[in-house]
């Protein structure tokens, strides 16, 4: 089905089937009883896919929060690279409306201080940069009310916004306006 979608040059089409990915993508970080942690058994095949067997010895100390978060930004890079940017927007902001609002409920760990917050942001980026420069300044505008509302730990936003840098500066793809406005994050 998604060949004919792209052969016939359907951009709707196209729109649709990705945001359709991204609701799933969303669901599996929202399904409470979806649980990946490995809890006490045999070790995983070091073949089962290409994401876990980079990181074979994080895979058993991860939290469910974190494990889910690293398989959606590996999945998430499997939409980016099938479909074309410019098309991802809706998608995008579907999987970023959910890394919003449950932001508390997604980076909840106690067994790996800050990795999943660490996946969250990741992730975040790693959508944010194929979106409008505009949701990325409401992003930030967004984080910078909750914090003066909320009390984080010392060190979260920082922590945030280095994984921003991070892999903004990895992804040849985002525009230079995005750039120039995480650049003055810090200050805002």
């Amino acid at each position: 089905m998604f060949i004919l979608v792209l052969d016939d040059d359907d951009d709707a089409g196209t729109v649709d089937f990705a945001t359709k990915a991204a609701t799933i993508l969303v669901d599996i970080l929202c399904d409470p009883k979806l649980d990946l942690s490995t809890k006490v058994g045999p070790p995983l095949p070091q073949h089962s896919s290409p994401a876990m067997s980079r990181k074979p010895s994080l895979l058993s100390s991860r939290s469910n929060s974190a494990l889910k978060l690293s398989v959606v930004r590996e999945l998430w890079t499997v939409v980016r690279t099938t479909f074309p940017n410019n098309l991802l927007q809706p998608a995008g902001a579907r999987l970023l409306a959910c890394l919003r609002e449950d932001e508390a409920d997604l980076v909840w760990e106690t067994d790996s201080p800050d990795d999943a917050r660490k996946q969250w942001a990741y992730l975040c980026a790693e959508v944010l940069v194929i979106c409008e420069v505009d949701s990325l300044r409401e992003f930030w505008a967004k984080r910078s009310s909750a914090m003066a509302m909320m009390s984080y730990e010392p060190g979260v936003q920082s922590l945030v916004w280095g994984c921003f840098i991070e892999k903004w500066t990895e992804d040849t793809e985002g525009p230079w306006e995005g750039a120039a406005l995480l650049l003055g994050v810090p200050f805002g």
